[in-house]
């Protein structure tokens, strides 16, 4: 061997040996950010409770949770992954409400998990249970599972149930608010919610943004106004592939549209927002825009509404098109904007085209004096008036 190949196959074996032990390092660092909440791991360093792990955690670390039931509240205020796992057999992290119920830390609201003043958080393979969260002797504040607050993040694979405030009217699965002159990017994906008794989701203020993607929502629907999903106060963002049941409030009359009970509801100059391809059902109204323009509601199958409208427009210069909306009593479409309490507003230059609607008292209805809107090439079965210019 000459003294060429000789030195060659040294630094060879060096840059291995080097590439080695970057690795190793590279896998250790990793390894040093990850923290675990529980017993079911062989961790060095294991905390017993969630917020413990989060609050020594760094910038950008992943708190592993086992499985199990947990009572607290979360609070989270800087960039980390909050994920539970699987062990053995089990699959199942709960977050409960605390022994003393869920405590009033922000204003009038209580977060079971609260993100805020910060980006880059995910919150993946968790449950949050509001049961024992006793808002109702509390001067029925507002009560969240998870609340993102001026922050930025993901929610996928996760499950909030019975954010039930006695009464109040004040419970929600998740929401997302943003101060003003702030903005907030938002995915929810992948994740129910159920049994509360405001919004399944809520988005609100003027700089948030969420896309709402393939999740379920299931209302109670026992308060008046509740919503499976909420964008309001100039919120914006897509609605996509959900399924959004039973929004239904008892005793709603026909056409009351503010005491309804909506699978999408966009209001108060939220917007634009972009529905599409969800399937709604069993509610006083599919979706709801009011005082809301520019939107777009495509491509949504729509059934069993009782008391308002499969699509109900207050607002100018939104799209209804290629929706399927059978069972819709008492209108398919409606462009109006009856009982809505934002004076001077107005439902004009909207185009509703390509829909299809199936059982109605009216298939598209427009208030008295309305202008601008273009009704074309829509289909109509069992419809007894297909278009009306005034509703009753």
């Amino acid at each position: 061997m000459n003294v060429m190949d000789k030195t060659l196959r040294i630094s060879l074996r060096l840059l291995s040996a080097v590439a080695l032990v970057g690795a190793c390092l590279c896998g250790q660092n990793l390894l040093a950010q990850n923290l675990v909440v529980g017993t079911c791991t062989n961790a060095a360093t294991s905390y017993m409770t969630i917020q413990d792990a989060v609050n020594n955690a760094p910038s950008g670390a992943t708190v592993l949770i086992c499985p199990g039931t947990y009572a607290e509240q979360v609070e989270i205020s800087e960039p980390l992954t909050l994920t539970g796992i699987e062990s053995g057999n089990r699959d199942a992290v709960v977050i409960t409400a605390p022994a003393n119920g869920v405590s009033t830390s922000i204003g009038i609201a209580a977060a079971q998990i609260w993100v805020h003043n910060t980006t880059g958080v995910t919150v993946s393979n968790l449950a949050v249970d509001g049961t024992g969260s006793d808002v109702s002797t509390n001067s029925c504040y507002a009560l969240i599972g998870i609340f993102l607050q001026d922050a930025s993040g993901t929610v996928t694979n996760v499950l909030t149930r019975n954010q039930v405030t006695g009464g109040c009217g004040s419970g929600y699965g998740a929401a997302v608010l943003t101060s003003s002159g702030l903005n907030s990017t938002v995915t929810v994906k992948d994740s129910s919610f159920r049994s509360f008794d405001n919004s399944g989701f809520l988005a609100q203020g003027s700089g948030t943004n969420v896309t709402f993607q393939s999740n379920t929502v299931e209302d109670l629907g026992q308060s008046q106004g509740v919503n499976d999903v909420s964008y309001f106060l100039g919120a914006t963002g897509t609605i996509d592939s959900n399924s959004l049941i039973d929004a239904l409030t008892a005793g709603s009359g026909a056409f009351n549209i503010e005491n309804a009970s909506c699978g999408i509801a966009v209001g108060r100059n939220s917007g634009p927002v972009t529905a599409s391809r969800n399937v709604i059902g069993n509610t006083n109204c599919g979706v709801a825009l009011y005082d809301s323009s520019g939107n777009t509601i495509s491509s949504n199958i729509i059934f069993e509404t009782q008391g308002t409208a499969g699509v109900f427009v207050c607002g100018n210069g939104n799209t209804v098109t290629d929706n399927t909306i059978s069972d819709s009593l008492p209108a398919g479409v409606d462009l109006s904007c009856h009982n809505v309490t934002a004076p001077g507003a107005t439902a004009n230059n909207n185009d509703v085209s390509k829909n299809t609607i199936n059982g109605a008292l009216f298939g598209v209805a427009m208030q008295s004096g309305a202008t601008g809107n273009v009704l074309k090439s829509n289909t109509f079965f069992n419809v007894d008036h297909v278009n009306a210019t005034q509703m009753p």
